[in-house]
């Protein structure tokens, strides 16, 4: 049997092993991530088609879920890495920015300097806020800029979201926010 013919008799395989693996082993969590858990599995299938050894005691459909199992595992370990990475340069760059506004408050303003730059910020907060068009997404975005009141927990039960799907929604809006500011601070 060619090895087309073998991948689409078995495709429906992925997609029980990965609706599995998200429903029991990430508990539901990062089920965004289900897209690239399918392309990862379909990638473990055709490398247990090729691996497969049917002298070995396992059967066929054990060996590809297992093959396709150890791929979602390292798909999964390796986002949740990168994610860690991500939340440490967020936090640092947060950290940094708030040293230069310590020394940048100390420099005295004048009421209009002060008054023009709130506007100048309330400005750019709307602007950005008008162009979110999910209302879970801007009630987050709003939550981030301008209030900073509730956590990420707070927030995932308020949107019914989960909380890994706020954090994602967080650092992207984040990510925007920095290229807008650094397009305008070039202009």
């Amino acid at each position: 049997m060619s090895n087309k013919r073998e991948a689409e008799r078995y495709i429906g395989l992925v997609d029980v092993v990965v609706d599995s693996y998200i429903k029991h082993s990430l508990k539901g969590h990062m089920r965004y991530l289900r897209e690239e858990m399918m392309s990862e599995g379909y990638i473990g299938l055709m490398e247990a088609l090729k691996k497969y050894d049917p002298s070995k005691k396992a059967s066929k459909i054990t060996y590809i879920s297992v093959v396709i199992r150890w791929r979602l595992y390292h798909l999964i370990h390796s986002f949740i890495k990168k994610e860690k990475n991500e939340r440490r340069l967020i936090d640092n760059l947060f950290k940094d920015l708030e040293e230069e506004l310590v020394y940048y408050d100390m420099i005295p303003k004048t009421e209009k300097e002060k008054h023009e730059e709130e506007v100048e910020k309330y400005k750019l907060i709307d602007r950005l806020t008008n162009e979110i068009k999910d209302p879970a997404t801007k009630e987050i975005f709003l939550n981030t800029v301008v209030d900073k009141l509730k956590t990420n927990k707070e927030l995932a039960e308020e949107l019914g979201l989960t909380v890994a799907a706020v954090k994602m929604r967080r650092s992207r809006l984040v990510k925007k926010l920095r290229k807008q500011l650094k397009s305008e601070e070039y202009n």
